[in-house]
């Protein structure tokens, strides 16, 4: 960027309670070629996982490859963000070689 300011993406973090009790997964929203940029640079995620509790944090992948799902109560994948993928539509999944995820035993 020609003004010097941190990139707006999409992002993800991951982050741990300083008790190791707790994980905490963030995702931001955004595209820098969107109307509405949003997103968040490396301070914005480190201030959510802050807010969120975590003592720890590792920063994820950006951009158009940022997306966060989860599953509902029949099992069925929901996706929580509005990714911007392939030629920054949104709504769109970029393909993507890896990923961090969390498997669990459905909730009775």
């Amino acid at each position: 960027m020609a003004t010097g300011l941190p990139l707006c993406r999409g992002n993800g973090a991951v982050g741990a309670s300083a008790d190791g009790q707790y994980l905490y997964l963030v995702t931001l929203d955004g595209c820098e070629n969107a109307a509405w940029p949003n997103g968040g640079a490396f301070y914005d995620i480190a201030q959510w996982l802050i807010i969120a509790g975590a003592s720890t944090g590792l920063n994820l992948d950006g951009g158009g490859s940022t997306a966060m799902a989860c599953r509902d109560s029949n099992n069925n994948p929901i996706l929580m963000n509005v990714p911007y993928g392939a030629e920054s539509l949104p709504g769109v999944q970029r393909a993507v070689g890896n990923f961090f995820g969390v498997i669990t035993q459905p909730l009775s």
